[in-house]
């Protein structure tokens, strides 16, 4: 009997699912296909019919938790309160995710460990570099009006973002320790009293 479209789409949603919970507790290299098709209590047919190979998976991971950050970039683009609200909120947001989430920070570790792993990949690497351009048109949409691009472009801007956050990011993967509300109102602070100080600066 032919399966419905949301038979599979629920299958494929399983299959995800078993992904990452194996993924993140074995590892990448050492959880195959057949692992996750048992995990999940599918066939290999059907763990084949979704995604043609591990690495096929590993892009489904990278694009669900870039389709959230560009979700993020959206909100600060259509919000009405001013850019450093906006940011204010949504770092925040994002931090607060981090720790209270534990299926988005297990998506969030593994697309750590996916951009590590594959950086000499051509073919995934592309792919990563691909959305994450996409981001940074969207970011550079919404703050090319800004003072702060007086004093950079607002690619500039995008890496120094890109580097504070993702970089506390990877230290709570890292040292497994999350943020707590102290250290989130700091990082939050610290980050758009910087955004706010580069267009005080340009003012100068």
């Amino acid at each position: 009997m032919r399966r419905t479209k949301k038979e599979a789409e629920q299958t494929k949603e399983s299959i995800f699912q078993a992904g990452i919970e194996l993924l993140a507790k074995k590892g990448i290299h050492e959880t195959s296909m057949s692992d996750i098709a048992r995990a999940a209590g599918v066939t290999r047919g059907a763990i084949y019919w979704h995604f043609e190979n591990k690495e096929a998976l590993l892009r489904e991971i990278h694009g669900r938790l870039q389709n959230f950050y560009q979700s993020l970039v959206d909100a600060v683009r259509n919000d009405s309160a001013s850019l450093t609200e906006s940011l204010n909120k949504t770092v925040r947001q994002l931090f607060k995710k981090y720790r209270k989430d534990a299926a988005f920070r297990r998506l969030q570790d593994l697309s750590i460990k996916i951009s590590v792993l594959y950086a000499g990949n051509d073919s995934m690497a592309n792919d990563i570099i691909k959305t994450e351009e996409q981001d940074i048109r969207l970011f550079c949409e919404a703050v090319n009006d800004s003072p702060v691009t007086k004093s950079c472009t607002p690619l500039q801007l995008f890496m120094i973002m890109e580097s504070l956050i993702g970089g506390l990011l990877i230290r709570q993967y890292i040292r497994q320790e999350l943020l707590s509300d102290e250290d989130i109102d700091a990082a939050v602070a610290f980050i758009v009293r910087g955004f706010s100080g580069i267009g005080e600066i340009s003012d100068n």
